[in-house]
């Protein structure tokens, strides 16, 4: 099973906040790196869509992409991307995750699933970037060297959002509510502005860059001359008068030092266990001083700290209203040269301490009197950390679940039995791996009545993704082709078989033709499909599938033996949702015309690929060479941060617990509430200004914003021991047995999963509060803020509001407005799928959006530039993540002015008193989004995420945004001031 961040399947297509804020729907920036063969890689492969209960994720690798001069091109997006949509629609913030379900948000998980046993190339480069810098107490936390992302938690494999913040990550069912996981895969576009507007691209969920998080203790001398570069001490002044706007212009003035002494001496703050802060309400409290000037000052450990990450972050020799993003986040980038994974950003260090922290607490024994959970979670992560025990368990572990499964893996036997392997049982046994070859069946939301669940089918995938096996390059069949034989020779010297060499070589040459073929057909299927839900039955699909070659698979047979032992009967006649097109026809073809040995040795290669990672050092180390052959990684990871992304990603609520015990104050959540409340408010008076709607329209909106349920910092039933244990009744996991640990798990949230079929849906955490980011779900109509992004650079307790509205403000902001973006707009109030906007209404919506589409298609980033790559962000892939952006950032500003207006106008920064609170309230934004890459990362972010690159999070949203133009002083026409060009939605 994968790591939780590598399944952390966000769809956060633009629910997450996929980049460095978090957000499901995208706004967190879910790492763009995932567990691979005990090393962490970065997305390298691009991922045009996911299809699918399991979602068949196209995964494209890019080769050198290199266009001459002349108009840019923009990023392309495939017919797969477009079927993508609708589903995809949730996404984190900062890229990436979910069960299945879709989300929205900041960050988005990367689409194709890597192998579960994977571990990320993102630590490896971590591990690196320490080694090279081991003076620097917190060296950043790099993003590997080109690899894969992972964005479904079924293991897609190979290839996030991450979903940028926005990595795509598969999310963990709330297994206390058995809250099924959504639709398997229904991914469609059908927004009718991208049918309108000519552009033909892959659309991809990889999980962004992740904000960084200020160091605890400030220890070198921050030296910056505010007072020369801002001309000089003035009184206070309103905010965004027109003399304080003039001369934050002059930035381009000689420095002066300014020694940050008092900075570096409040910064020096322990990182332990936080103790309970002062409401926000009370940040008027909060100890202040008076400058000479007459100015206020916040002197609290936190506003020194923010201080001092905003004044390194600085380029004082930029315009602001010619490139705000040079200014707030040039001295950033001129501290943090590109690592050797080709990227890095401000969100990694938040990412990088939660890691820390999830270490320290698994690394701790729990509490004698804990309650039975937290003890399971210290047997879970013992036992995948205890290498010795697993190599001395040899590959017994594999052989046994290969023999319970489908009566062994003929490729290492010469007494094979064929009547012991059936296609239908050899499916079901897999998902207890939590993987679904073939065929993608699951219990999900249905999406045109959400107050039922309903059965999803549709096609499955293969281990390194639908999108690379189609069409897959000599360099990845060579090391694959290396890997499957390796695992096959390895488990029959195990079992002392006397299969040849050469028999091991030819069937797993059968194999990799069985995957090449199935991927063209499932590819062909999508391009295929029409872009409408098909609504049938057992009996209808059983008809559909026999229009191939009649007999070949018995859907009601296989559904009926998925749901045995859970007390759910399923009949001829149950509803299911899919996609009208050949798959299924195709699919009883293909089985028809395969050789029942080449499908067992298939699905074989699912188990030995998933446990890879759990069994031997020789089975560890063929994996690991895998990927080494094809990215040049040089070591392994520690295995630590495999079991913890283990730990994490299958026991994650239990984990989330203790963190809240020893990070989370009590202050956080009611806080983040009522921060929630502002932006609805906001928004709410924002959109009553909107002119393009007709007024029936706008009501019906008005009632969606109001309806939007969040959930903000981690579900109350995890800090109650006996509603914790409750949670995970029925789990039961053995020390010493780490296969038969992941097999428990899998089967555990398969089988709630499955019972949730006939019970009443209910909206709840679909995440562990432990992963930095946010969501949208637009099925429940929900957002989600999780704990782990209520940290700097996001939120600080006893930090200035201005700069909590301007990050988890505009983060909250960015998944509101998701339920009103290019997919969230197509589901209502409730959740469901259907018309209630008026034609007049979506066609000026269109329009407006379409301003949108044409601003981003013509960014072509200056790392492109530089290389000679005349390619432009795709305008309409990153559509839903811009409109979320924008809005977002608006809605975060008008807020925090209704904030100042009820508990009165904020103190400053120490040292950087020449910024009013409004100046901060842009630059904490802007400082969420710093990141320096290389135009290799920069060009396979374009092709495979939905989220826009940092620079263009910040220079698009606030070149629209006039308050932005005031604040700053920018005059209309300059780059900063788009004046009547300015694009705007909400």
């Amino acid at each position: 099973m994968a790591s939780l961040r590598e399944h952390v399947q966000m769809k956060e297509r633009p629910g997450s906040l996929d980049a460095p804020p978090t957000d499901t729907h995208e706004h967190q920036q879910p790492r763009s790196e995932v567990n691979v063969a005990g090393v962490k890689v970065s997305k390298w492969v691009v991922v045009a869509g996911t299809v699918g209960m399991v979602g068949v994720v196209a995964v494209i690798a890019i080769t050198a992409v290199l266009v001459p001069s002349g108009s840019p091109v923009v990023a392309p997006i495939s017919q797969h991307e477009e079927r993508v949509a609708v589903l995809q629609h949730h996404q984190p913030v900062l890229q990436h995750h979910q069960p299945l379900q879709a989300f929205a948000g900041p960050f988005h998980p990367s689409a194709d699933v890597l192998s579960d046993r994977s571990n990320d190339l993102f630590r490896l480069a971590a591990e690196r970037a320490k080694e090279a810098k081991h003076n620097h107490q917190n060296a950043e936390v790099r993003q590997a060297t080109r690899g894969f992302q992972k964005e479904d938690v079924r293991l897609e494999r190979v290839q996030e959002h991450d979903t940028g913040v926005g990595l795509q990550v598969k999310s963990v069912p709330d297994f206390r509510e058995r809250h099924a996981p959504s639709h398997p895969g229904l991914t469609q576009e059908t927004v009718m502005l991208e049918r309108n507007v000519e552009h033909d691209t892959p659309v991809n969920t990889v999980p962004e860059d992740k904000a960084a998080i200020p160091n605890n203790a400030i220890q070198k001398e921050k030296v910056i001359n505010i007072n020369n570069a801002m001309n000089g001490d003035k009184p206070e002044e309103e905010n965004g008068t027109s003399a304080e706007k003039a001369n934050m212009k002059k930035s381009s003035e000689p420095k002066k030092e300014m020694k940050f002494e008092r900075i570096k001496e409040m910064a020096a703050v322990r990182d332990t266990k936080v103790e309970n802060k002062v409401s926000q309400k009370e940040s008027q409290r909060l100890p202040t001083k008076t400058l000479d000037n007459g100015r206020r000052v916040c002197e609290t450990p936190e506003c020194a700290i923010a201080a001092a990450q905003i004044a390194e972050s600085l380029d004082l020799s930029a315009d602001p209203c010619q490139d705000f993003y040079q200014f707030a986040c040039g001295g950033w980038i001129n501290k943090h040269p590109i690592p050797e994974s080709g990227a890095t950003g401000t969100f990694y260090e938040a990412m990088e301490l939660m890691d820390k922290r999830l270490h320290l607490i698994l690394e701790t024994p729990a509490d004698p009197g804990a309650p039975l959970p937290l003890h399971m979670l210290r047997t879970f992560y013992n036992t995948c950390k205890d290498t010795n025990a697993l190599d001395a368990l040899g590959l017994a572990p594999l052989e046994s679940a290969l023999e319970a499964a489908q009566g062994g893996w003929p490729i290492v036997m010469n007494n094979w039995v064929p009547t012991k392997f059936t296609v239908s049982t050899a499916l079901n046994s897999l998902r207890s791996l939590n993987v679904y070859p073939l065929v993608s069946v699951g219990v999900g939301l249905d999406i045109q009545n959400v107050s039922t669940n309903i059965l999803y089918v549709d096609g499955g995938t293969v281990p390194l993704g639908i999108s690379l096996m189609v069409n897959p390059p000599e360099t990845v069949l060579l090391p694959y082709a290396t890997l499957m034989t390796t695992a096959a020779k390895l488990l029959r010297d195990y079992m002392a078989s006397n299969v040849t060499d050469l028999d091991i070589e030819l069937q797993v040459q059968e194999v990799i033709d069985f995957e090449v073929m199935f991927s063209q057909m499932v590819m062909k299927a999508v391009n295929e499909t029409t872009n409408n839900l098909w609504r049938t039955d057992v009996t209808g699909l059983q008809t559909d599938t026999d229009a191939g070659t009649p007999d070949q698979f018995n859907w009601l047979a296989f559904m009926k033996e998925m749901f045995t032992g859970t007390g759910v009967t399923i009949q001829a006649n149950e509803p299911i949702i899919s996609f009208k097109g050949p798959f299924f026809s195709d699919f009883s073809n293909l089985l028809a015309n395969t050789n029942p040995r080449v499908l067992a040795n298939a699905l074989g290669w699912w188990w030995a690929f998933e446990l890879q990672m759990e069994t031997t050092d020789a089975m560890r180390n063929a994996s690991f060479n895998f990927f080494h052959d094809l990215y040049g990684i040089d070591k392994p990871l520690a295995r630590w941060t495999h079991c913890m992304d283990e730990s994490n990603y299958n026991l994650g609520f239990a984990l989330s617990r203790e963190y809240v015990d020893e990070y989370v104050a009590e202050t956080v959540k009611p806080e983040t509430t009522e921060l929630v409340e502002y932006l609805r408010q906001s928004f709410s008076s924002l959109m009553n200004e909107t002119t393009w709607m007709l007024p029936q329209d706008l009501k019906v909106a008005q009632e969606k914003l109001a309806a939007i349920d969040p959930f903000v910092a981690y579900p109350d039933w995890i800090m109650n021991d006996a509603e914790l244990t409750l949670g995970y009744e029925g789990l039961n996991l053995l020390n010493g047995d780490q296969v038969g640990n992941l097999e428990r798990i899998g089967s555990w949230y398969n089988f709630n999963s499955l019972v949730s079929l006939r019970e009443e849906p209910e909206h709840s955490f679909l995440m562990p509060p432990t992963i930095v980011n946010a969501f949208y779900n637009p099925e429940e109509n929900t957002i989600t803020i999780l704990s782990g992004i209520l940290q700097p650079p996001f939120y600080s307790h006893n930090s200035l509001a201005a700069l909590n509205y301007g990050g988890i403000g505009m983060v909250i902001g960015h998944e509101m407005t998701h339920g009103f973006d290019n997919t969230g707009r197509l589901f209502d109030k409730d959740g469901n799928l259907v018309a209630w906007w008026s034609n007049e209404t979506i066609i000026s919506y269109n329009e407006h959006a379409l301003c949108f589409v044409e601003q981003y298609n013509g960014y072509v980033p200056p790392e492109l530039v530089e290389a000679s790559i005349n390619i432009s962000i795709n305008g309409l892939r990153t559509l839903g993540e811009n409109i979320a952006d924008n809005g977002g950032i608006r809605e975060a500003y008008r807020a925090y002015q209704s904030y100042i207006d009820t508990y009165g106008e904020e103190a400053r920064l120490p040292g950087l008193d020449e910024f009013s609170p409004n100046h901060l309230f842009y630059l904490g934004f802007a400082n969420e989004w710093c990141e320096h890459k290389d135009a290799t990362a920069v060009l396979n972010q374009l092709y495979t995420d939905v989220h826009s690159p940092g620079r263009y999070r910040v220079l698009g949203p606030l070149s629209n945004d006039e308050e932005f133009s005031k604040v700053w002083n920018c005059p209309a026409g300059t780059p900063m001031n788009r004046g009547d060009e300015r694009c705007l939605l909400w």
